[in-house]
């Protein structure tokens, strides 16, 4: 199968050195920007050290609070990016990415860096109660539960954002295709498709255990789609616009999983 890199004729979005001719602006935003969240997510983490009026035990028991949410982290992007990489190793060479808006990586970036931030300044909240300046472990624990689990759910935004990966992104391979950047799917675990000519060109993916999954794109990007589909897949089950489908019909066509572009 031709790759982008062999082929001058793919479209340059479609290549996969695609990051060497893009413009610098957007990166020293981004760059700018994750400094400025690193360095407020350091500020709020140091901050409780100069508290006022703060007990010795309480100021160890944040720290080791702390240490336990760092620890946390760590583990679970070290399980992140080893299950990734075996999910990739197994789905083959890397052929094309169908790009998404560019600004899901700003997202990725606020989301991520933003959930961290708050998931810090949970445990401040026990160091600036004055209705009980001595919280019992019960009462540190559900701020500890609460940090972890925004600490937790802002990782995937992060591990995105540094691998430079779209959450929109569907990446196609020889044995199937990487959609989003965590959601692997061989082609036969494709069961059927549509595709749909609307004002955004639509391609349905009916994926086996996961339902249907909506893919909009421009219609070269379709094309090139549809044509690996129809190797590894085969031909569409339907084929045309989804307005000119019976109202019966239309009923849960589309599913609520879209990788947009």
């Amino acid at each position: 199968m031709t790759t982008p890199a062999d082929d001058p004729n793919w479209p340059a979005y479609l290549r996969i050195n695609q990051d060497d001719d893009s413009p610098n602006r957007p990166r020293i935003l981004l760059r700018t920007m994750g400094v400025l969240l690193a360095a407020a997510s350091l500020a709020i983490a140091v901050a409780p050290l100069f508290f006022p009026n703060v007990s010795s035990s309480m100021l160890t028991a944040y720290l080791l609070c702390l240490a336990f949410i760092v620890g946390l982290d760590v583990c679970f992007v070290g399980l992140l990016l080893t299950w990734r990489t075996i999910t990739r190793s197994r789905l083959g060479e890397w052929v094309i990415t169908i790009e998404s808006f560019q600004s899901s990586i700003y997202r990725n970036l606020l989301l991520g860096g933003g959930l961290h931030i708050v998931s810090i300044f949970l445990l401040w909240i026990p160091l600036l109660s004055k209705r009980d300046p001595n919280p019992s472990l019960q009462s540190l624990g559900l701020f500890v539960v609460l940090s972890a689990m925004g600490a937790l759910a802002a990782m995937p935004w992060l591990v995105q954002f540094f691998l430079n990966i779209r959450g929109n992104d569907l990446e196609v391979h020889e044995e199937g295709m990487m959609i989003g950047g965590f959601y692997p799917c061989r082609w036969n675990r494709i069961v059927q498709y549509s595709v749909w000519d609307d004002a955004a060109s639509l391609v349905v993916l009916d994926i086996r255990g996961r339902g249907p999954v909506e893919v909009f794109m421009a219609p070269g990007d379709r094309k090139i789609l549809v044509e690996i589909l129809k190797e590894h897949v085969g031909p569409p089950t339907r084929e045309g616009r989804s307005d000119d489908l019976p109202d019966d019909h239309q009923q849960g066509q589309f599913g609520n999983l879209s990788v947009f572009r």
